[in-house]
């Protein structure tokens, strides 16, 4: 299986980049997208959600790549709602399909995590009719920063690539989230 490699960047890099220019983008996009939902005041609240979220999310995902054998790791990537949409960009480079899916894999992951952390901000302001919009924000929101990072891309998708790759070599058919694309 082919794919076009990118340059690493460290773990300690990643995380950092989740608390800082990942919120930061996410946070500002979220707070457009609640419009008036979320009370002014609140926001900060909002934004250490999208924090705490984006670091669990790349905490998860920057599990070691040999153990995606593991059941519990298994279980993490095949949380994501069936219902979910894949995620897109506007721009989406000419990559083989399957390292699309691992990119869009790692961030319906990342959406989800960050999707869980805002679960108390949705239970007392966010409607549920606004929930799907905000789920497809958050979503699209990281693969356009993983695509446009594709070192970062390259880092979170690991585990995907891992489970994509372990599947092609045993010549099965790799049954995906739908959100996988």
């Amino acid at each position: 299986m082919q794919w076009i490699e990118e340059e690493g960047i460290t773990a300690i890099s990643v995380i950092r980049l989740a608390r800082t220019s990942l919120a930061s983008q996410l946070t500002g996009k979220l707070a457009v997208v609640c419009g008036n939902a979320v009370p002014t005041e609140r926001h900060r609240e909002m934004a250490t959600a999208v924090k705490l979220g984006l670091e669990t999310g790349c905490r998860f995902l920057l599990h070691n790549r040999r153990t995606v054998s593991d059941e519990r790791l298994w279980r993490g990537l095949f949380a994501i709602p069936c219902y979910w949409e894949p995620a897109i960009a506007q721009y989406t480079p000419l990559w083989p399909s399957h390292q699309q899916q691992a990119y869009r894999w790692a961030a319906a992951i990342l959406a989800y995590s960050v999707r869980n952390a805002l679960e108390d901000l949705h239970a007392k302001y966010i409607p549920d009719e606004l929930m799907p919009t905000l789920n497809r924000t958050v979503r699209n929101t990281i693969f356009e920063l993983m695509v446009a990072d594709p070192s970062l891309g390259w880092r979170l998708s690991r585990m995907p690539r891992a489970f994509l790759s372990l599947n092609a070599e045993q010549g099965h058919i790799a049954r995906l989230p739908n959100p996988v694309g």
